[in-house]
């Protein structure tokens, strides 16, 4: 009996001990932003994707948050190694003299896509809470003039506003669906989220952004990709963005070749399909377009999209007046309506 009541005794007070103990135990690390020895993410990283940002968690987005190392912007735009004592800023200002294209040209490459009839649309969101305004403001104003040299056509901003205001999407914290949204109106085929923009405070400092790239053909999310570069004043800082965002525009014309151009039909009144294309895409009265019910996706052994095989065609549209900012009014030629899954494309 003595040896069941001290076994008692002890377990209560090893108990009184572990509840002192978990009781003066501080809170744990959620905001710090450095990372320690052996780990490859910080606890404002962690907390940032599981709480702030569970929209961004998929169950393989740490895996492909580690496939991308930092990259270093200017190694991405200069190839003039002869100022390699240069900081960041001034190597990409010695290659924007360098290699500044005509308006009318597109930069080439070693691997050049391959060539597509209509431009690729390109949407974006910006997450304004990691961001400051002014940056996000600039981001915008530079959208334009970054594209210029690039066949691409960026999808209206407002409209994806809407499209985010309407659908439960962006509530829901899923990207997967707001990509599919966006895709069918206001029709963009890639879709950029610039997660982070960091402009340092004092300068000179390090800016850094984080982008992650959706095609919303293929319903593919590609790797998450980290920028840096220093800079020393705010012309540093619009150069900076400026480029950040000739990468995003390379970088998803280059991806959209794995499959071919198409759009799709966002609505329809009667004898007539609304299609998410139009003048800025390219579109003429006159344009055949086929119907195909969706298609097969074509994986290379890393489990990246290396090309998409179209499924059945179900009709043709012809189109018969463009309106809006870029969008066209269709009548059906031949066989079935499109439906919003559905893809359209040019009519051989």
């Amino acid at each position: 009996m003595m040896n069941i009541s001290l076994k008692r005794k002890v377990w209560t007070l090893l108990l009184f001990l572990m509840l002192l103990w978990w009781g003066c135990a501080s809170a744990p690390d959620i905001i710090s932003k450095e990372t320690t020895e052996g780990e490859t993410y910080s606890a404002d990283e962690v907390r940032r994707v599981t709480v702030d940002q569970p929209f961004l968690l998929s169950g393989d987005y740490f895996r492909e948050k580690k496939q991308e190392k930092t990259v270093d912007l200017a190694n991405l735009f200069s190839k003039n190694e002869s100022g390699s004592g240069d900081s960041d800023i001034q190597k990409l200002k010695k290659a924007e003299v360098q290699e500044q294209p005509s308006s009318s040209s597109v930069p080439q490459s070693s691997n050049p896509p391959i060539p597509q009839p209509f431009p690729t649309k390109i949407g974006f969101i910006l997450d304004h809470e990691n961001m400051t305004r002014e940056t996000a403001e600039q981001i915008l104003l530079s959208m334009a003039k970054a594209a210029e040299v690039f066949p691409v056509a960026v999808a209206d901003q407002d409209h994806i506003m809407e499209v985010l205001a309407t659908t439960d999407c962006f509530e829901k914290k899923d990207l997967s669906c707001v990509s599919k949204a966006v895709g069918v109106y206001p029709g963009a085929r890639m879709l950029a989220l610039i997660e982070l923009f960091e402009v340092p405070e004092h300068k000179p400092g390090s800016a850094k952004t984080r982008i992650e790239i959706v095609d919303t053909g293929l319903g593919f999310r590609y790797p998450l990709m980290e920028i840096t570069a220093q800079v020393t004043n705010k012309a540093d800082v619009h150069l900076f963005i400026a480029q950040v965002l000739r990468n995003i525009f390379d970088f998803a014309v280059r991806k959209s070749a794995v499959m071919p151009w198409f759009c799709r039909c966002f609505s329809r009144e009667k004898d007539s399909w609304y299609i998410s294309a139009g003048r800025i895409s390219g579109l003429k009265p006159g344009d055949m377009l086929k119907v195909v019910s969706g298609g097969t996706v074509v994986r290379n052994p890393a489990g990246l999209p290396a090309g998409w095989i179209p499924g059945k065609q179900k009709g043709i549209l012809k189109v018969e007046q463009l309106f809006g900012k870029d969008f066209a009014a269709c009548s059906l030629t031949q066989g079935e309506g499109p439906n919003p899954d559905d893809m359209l494309l040019p009519a051989e």
